[in-house]
């Protein structure tokens, strides 16, 4: 528990600019993510910011793609 604290302590808030412009691009442009990131992350995300992550078409995460940036095949 301590070392999963302790990783997920390095998530920062969300960045107020970037989050209004992503509503603004919202059902204009398809939006997308690509993160070097892992399960637990992502759920350390959507536990401390419900709805921020649904705001994306889509999320591409490395965990899950199984290759990391810069790497082509990630892209």
């Amino acid at each position: 528990a301590d070392v999963l604290a302790g990783w997920n302590a390095m998530l920062g808030a969300p960045i107020a600019d970037t989050v209004a412009l992503v509503d603004q691009l919202r059902g204009r442009l398809p939006l997308h993510v690509l993160s070097n990131t892992n399960a637990a992350h992502v759920a350390a995300i959507r536990a401390a910011h419900p709805g921020l992550l649904e705001r994306f078409d889509v999320l591409h995460v490395s965990h899950e793609l199984g290759w990391r940036k810069p790497h082509r095949r990630a892209f």
